[in-house]
């Protein structure tokens, strides 16, 4: 990594008081295989766990480590607005900071931008329990490789992926879809992005190449909220955007009714008994009648807030 001048890549990281995981996603950034510049923005959303020490002990193996205050809202999009805002690089790349990147994540997202202005990454799912502290042996875990993949070209739907965690961005196709939407702070943000995106005709091909370990909560609790959140805001995207005839989820009804169903089987026949993965199946149901309610009938839909964090903007 190059300790002076114009960088290639920035990576932007939302930090709300993430270092507990933060040192483990620095030493798989450090760790890189490539010969391509890199800078690493720490966007700060309100931390009070002593970011700037953390990042202050890892300016050694990465010179080009930079905080940025992301204090006036609380939320991922802000604060990931706030970071991109602050990049030096026309090529922008996003990781969260409880995950960890592959060693050829830099050097495979350069390849990615020379083929597309926009895609998104590959997250290979592991337990929280499982995660561990030692980089190499995720990196086995999600088969980590110099062998590049070509990017896969076929999403076609209305509501494609776009994971927040690890997507790449030019700066000013950034700028021109207006950022991440601060009216999502908490889930649904990078749904949005991606869905704004579409819409503007630009496609969002999956680099296989580029991989994280994605970091799962065994929580039962945290599964749930996570489940309740993302079917609240897909009725929202639904609703904002006219989409619900493209939406793949079922009827509120039906998958009310499905939840129930499920769990009238579970109580008949022991064998198929799955009460964590029923409670989650359950949020899901009910965060989306929730939200179909809220917004495709009531109409209470929030104002969109694009590019808060931005200091500017560009036209479409």
């Amino acid at each position: 990594m190059a300790e002076s001048g114009p960088h290639d890549i920035s990576v932007i990281v939302p930090c709300k008081n993430a270092t507990s995981t933060l040192p483990l996603l620095l030493e798989s950034l450090a760790t890189q295989r490539t010969r391509v510049s890199f800078e690493v923005i720490l966007s700060d959303n309100r931390s009070g766990d002593g970011l700037r020490r953390v990042a202050l002990d890892w300016k050694a193996r990465l010179p080009q480590l930079r905080v940025v205050d992301a204090f006036e809202e609380s939320g991922a999009s802000y604060a990931r607005n706030v970071g991109a805002d602050a990049a030096r690089s026309s090529r922008l790349m996003f990781c969260d900071a409880d995950d960890v990147v592959s060693a050829t994540w830099i050097d495979h997202g350069a390849r990615a931008f020379q083929r597309s202005e926009l895609w998104s990454g590959a997250a290979l799912p592991v337990d929280d329990t499982e995660f561990g502290s030692d980089v190499e042996s995720l990196r086995q875990r999600i088969g980590d490789s110099s062998v590049w993949e070509e990017l896969v070209d076929d999403q076609d739907g209305a509501f494609p992926i776009l994971m927040g965690g690890n997507f790449g961005v030019k700066a000013e196709v950034y700028r021109r879809l207006g950022g991440f939407d601060q009216s999502l702070p908490t889930a649904g943000e990078d749904n949005d992005l991606a869905v704004r995106a579409r819409l503007r005709g630009r496609r969002i091909p999956i680099a296989p190449s580029v991989r994280i370990a994605y970091r799962i909560r065994t929580s039962s609790s945290a599964r749930r909220r996570q489940q309740y959140q993302a079917a609240v805001a897909h009725s929202l995207l639904a609703s904002r955007y006219g989409l619900w005839s493209e939406s793949p989820y079922p009827v509120w009804w039906i998958a009310l009714a499905r939840a129930f169903a499920a769990m009238l089987r579970m109580t008949v026949i022991p064998r198929t008994r799955d009460w964590s993965g029923l409670s989650e199946r359950m949020a899901s149901a009910l965060g989306f009648t929730i939200g179909t309610f809220r917004y495709r009938y009531l109409r209470r839909l929030p104002p969109p807030r694009l590019g808060v964090g931005l200091t500017s903007r560009l036209d479409p």
